[in-house]
């Protein structure tokens, strides 16, 4: 019995939550004002995580940006490889699959989006998409499978993000 009574008012404190954000959400769209609507998305690109104190290889903890940043770099180019610009011969190879059979549906949009966890290179959070995945989904999917259709990807497509993750362990090692 209390536990239903917890859970119900659990239900109506989510369900009021989100009618505020949706009320916002709608007051900041009726204002017609551009400042305004970039005030609110920038409110929730702003990066609110950065990566914590690190340890050196001489034990001493890094916390200025700039020092995590070269220790990282210091890291990551040393269990790299060298190029030497050498492209290796690749003879009779036999391709049996191609992408000129993939079709991507609005569903794969949908789900893709639904999945979305960092905003990408245009810094907008994954929040907009969620929520305008039904928007989205139709000419996205056009859209990639055109992409598929010439085979090409435009070069602003192709670059990354890379973060590092911290995953167990202590976060200063």
């Amino acid at each position: 019995m209390l536990q239903s009574k917890y859970r119900d008012c659990i239900l109506e404190w989510r369900r009021l939550v989100r009618a505020k954000q949706i009320a916002d959400e709608e007051r900041i769209i009726s204002a017609d004002s551009l400042g305004t609507f970039y005030q609110f998305v920038n409110k929730r690109t702003a990066n609110r995580s950065s990566i914590g104190v690190i340890r050196d290889d001489n034990g001493s903890l890094l916390t200025n940006s700039l020092d995590k940043a070269n220790a990282f770099n210091k890291y990551f180019s040393s269990v790299g490889v060298v190029d030497n610009s050498t492209v290796p011969s690749c003879h009779n190879i036999q391709l049996n699959n191609t992408l000129e059979t993939m079709v991507i549906s609005e569903t794969d949009v949908i789900r893709s989006i639904t999945s979305l966890k960092n905003s990408g290179p245009d810094s907008l959070p994954p929040v907009v998409f969620k929520r305008l995945k039904c928007v989205l989904c139709h000419p996205l999917t056009i859209l990639f499978n055109q992409l598929l259709s010439v085979g090409g990807m435009p070069t602003s497509s192709k670059g990354a993000f890379i973060v590092p993750v911290y995953k167990k362990g202590i976060a200063s090692n």
